[in-house]
């Protein structure tokens, strides 16, 4: 699903590396140096730089847990809460907009937009409602399961949190 979209934004930024003015490429001795432990007959690939706007990359998930440090320091204290919530594949809402027989995994835009319909109502009830305590901060991380399934972190900070 949004594996696809990963793929394809990896992709392009793979072709366009010399035209954004970026230098990809590694010292010759780096090189050298890294491919002498490597086992006989294999070779390094092609670094490419993937900017942190890319969920799931490398850099994102350094600025995020940076800002989650930044954050945490902030509030002076750990998480109150710490909330998982992945996608079901097999959601009704999803399978009512799928032609018969059809797999969710062929229409990823149908398991995203019902996604963000349910994360959305997540976030409202969570962080306007106060369903869990009244919300001081929160942080949040959205990754990809291997099977493309999507899947959300949420870190919360609330007010007179016994614990």
């Amino acid at each position: 699903m949004r594996n696809q979209v990963e793929h394809r934004q990896y992709e392009w930024h793979k072709k366009h590396q010399e035209d954004m003015g970026i230098r990809s490429m590694m010292r010759q001795e780096h090189v050298a140096f890294l491919e002498r432990r490597m086992p006989e007959g294999t070779r390094l690939g092609k670094y490419v730089y993937m900017p942190r706007s890319i969920p799931g990359g490398k850099r994102y998930m350094q600025e995020s847990f940076t800002k989650l440090c930044a954050l945490e320091n902030e509030m002076g204290r750990l998480p109150d809460w710490f909330i998982t919530c992945t996608m079901n594949i097999k959601n009704p809402a999803i399978l009512s907009q799928l032609r018969p027989g059809e797999s969710p995994y062929r229409r990823p835009y149908v398991v995203m937009r019902v996604w963000e319909e349910y994360t959305a109502e997540l976030k409202k009830d969570l962080f306007k409602k106060g369903v869990l305590g009244e919300c001081e901060a929160w942080a949040m991380v959205l990754e990809h399961q291997g099977r493309g399934v999507p899947h959300l972190h949420i870190v919360m900070w609330v007010a007179d949190c016994p614990g």
